[in-house]
């Protein structure tokens, strides 16, 4: 009797096929991202914690930090590290907010804008070529197994 359990069925058992393709999958991820690491430390000198900084910054305007800081789930003192590098790296600014100065707002410098347009365009050049090369259908599936796979990950 199959319950649709996966420790019901041997190929998706722990050391079974399917478990097997999942970790050489798994694997071959962490390898893209290390490439990903490469490429921002190549193009703009930059880590992907401040390509995070610099994309949410681009796409919400000037922002509170402690809402950003907040939005990233770090500790405010690793979080103003981070912008403290990222300030002397002239990617970001910090301003006080002319509705209250007390608060300090991060900005994206012509500097941060910049490499925010050249990653943007990387991004829509592979997107161009994926959508090329696939039909409709099997997007449709990568978009919903990439939408579990993210899923997941936030429980871990």
């Amino acid at each position: 009797m199959n319950t649709g359990n996966a420790m019901n069925d041997p190929h998706q058992e722990a050391g079974g096929p399917l478990y097997q393709h999942l970790e050489a999958s798994i694997a071959l991820l962490h390898r893209y991202y290390r490439q990903y690491q490469t490429f921002l430390r190549k193009q703009f000198d930059i880590s992907p914690a401040e390509m995070d900084l610099i994309a949410y910054l681009a796409r919400q305007g000037g922002s509170k930090m402690r809402v950003v800081c907040g939005h990233f789930g770090y500790k405010l003192s690793t979080f103003t590290s981070m912008v403290d590098r990222a300030e002397a790296d002239g990617i970001v600014v910090r301003v006080a907010s002319p509705m209250d100065r007390r608060v300090t707002l991060l900005m994206l410098t012509e500097r941060g804008n910049t490499i925010y347009r050249e990653y943007s365009e990387h991004i829509r050049g592979a997107a161009r070529l994926l959508h090329a090369q696939w039909e409709v259908q099997p997007m449709h599936h990568f978009f919903k197994g990439l939408e579990a796979l993210s899923d997941h990950l936030q429980q871990l």
